[in-house]
């Protein structure tokens, strides 16, 4: 797994690509606790190179999901690829986190 950050209209944006599993899930989860250190209006993850994604990681953005909350700060996945889309749908996650089809509408939540 690849994981690199940027900032934009004060989101952390987190991009990952690869494998999101049981394998992987805590460097990203050691990441996120690194990142999270700073104050943001939220996170942005964006999906749009993630191959795989497991019931590890699908534990793992909830937990964030429920971290964020629990601080007053949004949680946005966005650019998932068809077969990543459909996990979520199966699983129900779609239902109550913000997922976005663009970075762009990801960062325009908040005017809209």
């Amino acid at each position: 797994m690849k994981i690199s950050k940027t900032a934009e209209n004060e989101y952390l944006i987190i991009a990952v690509s690869g494998r999101l599993d049981s394998h992987t899930s805590t460097e990203l989860e050691q990441f996120l606790e690194k990142q999270l250190e700073f104050d943001h209006h939220g996170v942005i993850l964006d999906m749009i190179h993630l191959d795989y994604i497991s019931s590890a990681g699908l534990r793992l953005i909830l937990n964030t999901s429920k971290l964020l909350k629990g601080k007053n700060e949004d949680f946005v996945l966005c650019r998932m690829q068809d077969h990543i889309r459909e996990v979520f749908e199966i699983s129900g996650f779609d239902t109550f986190l913000n997922v976005y089809p663009s970075l762009k509408d990801a960062l325009g939540r908040r005017s809209s």
